[in-house]
């Protein structure tokens, strides 16, 4: 079985194509892994997952570049160079980043489609999805329901 996959992380421009081939079925890490493995001179891709006994989710990703990127947004060119994002959970501040993941299926359709989350070692991925990785803030108070700086945001919460 062979299967091609789309794989993007906003906010260092990677974008790549990856194939994976074997007895399946294939998930999400699997596709970060054979992208970190077919890494090129001209775009190389990294990750780091978190401490052994922590969850396995990534906590930075990063992607070097020996030319020019377009990026895919916004229609802008960067420099070539290095570039990287982590995850940040400071218990003393008012929030925290996350890395989030979905797919998105050939139809334009979210996987999965009630919004549960399951873990990247655990998605499965079909032929011609899109896995696209974002960095995402969440304000803590929005979270645990105490009241905060921003009051707004734990309404909409509901």
């Amino acid at each position: 079985m062979t299967i091609k996959v789309d794989l993007r992380v906003v906010g260092i421009f990677f974008h790549t194509e990856v194939t994976l081939a074997g007895d399946g079925p294939f998930t999400v890490e699997d596709a970060l892994v054979e992208a970190k493995n077919n890494s090129t001179v001209s775009k190389s891709f990294d990750f780091v997952r978190r401490s052994p006994g922590q969850p396995k989710a990534p906590t930075n990703f990063s992607a070097t570049y020996t030319n020019p990127v377009d990026s895919k947004a916004s229609g802008n060119r960067y420099s070539a160079g290095h570039y990287s994002l982590s995850d940040s959970w400071d218990q003393d501040a008012d929030f925290y980043r996350i890395w989030q993941y979905y797919i998105q299926k050939p139809n334009n359709m979210i996987a999965p489609a009630d919004g549960e989350f399951v873990p990247a070692e655990r998605a499965i991925i079909e032929d011609g999805d899109t896995i696209i990785w974002r960095l995402v803030t969440i304000h803590v108070d929005a979270v645990t329901g105490r009241p905060g700086p921003n009051p707004d945001l734990v309404d909409l919460m509901g």
